[in-house]
């Protein structure tokens, strides 16, 4: 795991703030975070959680026109 992400983990997770990665599942996985966020035009939710697993932190970010 690069230093970087040991050393946010090191500081996230005694504060019990989890940590989220951003468009990239292979990433959470590989550093230990505690969730990925994901758009519309990424993976299909339903195929993150398949591959997170049902412990980990999905966050979606939907669209939807006003009337």
């Amino acid at each position: 795991m690069p230093p970087q992400r040991t050393q946010v983990l090191a500081v996230t997770r005694p504060a019990g703030v989890p940590l989220l990665i951003n468009d990239r599942v292979d990433v959470c996985l590989a550093s230990g975070a505690d969730g990925v966020h994901v758009g519309q035009s990424d993976l299909a939710a339903v195929d993150v959680r398949r591959l997170l697993g049902p412990d980990r932190i999905l966050g979606v970010s939907v669209r939807r026109r006003l009337p």
